[in-house]
């Protein structure tokens, strides 16, 4: 699927079998969920996305202004840069398999059960690479669950 969508509320459900899935999204809310595919690309500017069991080798996620919430989505290589608005990532089992770069301007970040507040906050995490997730935060919390 390829496409620009403006001023959208829009559900994906399920598998269409392509090797590249990429959305542009002016404002609107945007969820995906059952989808696999080798590689995600996601631009967009207003609105809430919510991604639930999928998969993807590589996830290039860009997010304005809106909450990111992401459920149940093992993603090999994700490199996500969040605007304003809160980033949750649960379900994502052992974490000691993810190598994690963190980085919140301000807000709350929370891995697991550590949780650091206040401006400029960084977590890193070298795990046995098997997941690779680098994370960028305006402003808001940034959650990172196994459970």
């Amino acid at each position: 699927i390829l496409g620009d969508l403006i001023n959208a509320q829009v559900e994906i459900l399920g598998d269409y079998g392509t090797v590249i899935k990429s959305f542009e999204l002016g404002v609107g809310d945007l969820k995906l969920e059952n989808l696999t595919a080798e590689k995600l690309t996601l631009n967009a500017g207003v609105g809430e996305l919510k991604i639930t069991d999928s998969s993807f080798q590589q996830a290039d996620i860009k997010a304005g202004v809106g909450d990111v919430t992401m459920q149940n989505c093992p993603i090999t290589k994700l490199n996500l840069k969040a605007g304003v608005g809160d980033v949750k990532l649960t379900q994502l089992g052992n974490l000691s398999k993810y190598d994690l770069d963190i980085t919140v301007g301000l807000g709350d970040l929370s891995v697991e059960s550590e949780k650091k507040s206040g401006f400029g906050r960084e977590y890193k995490q070298t795990g046995d690479g098997t997941y690779n997730y680098h994370i960028e935060s305006g402003t808001g919390d940034v959650k990172i669950s196994g459970n």
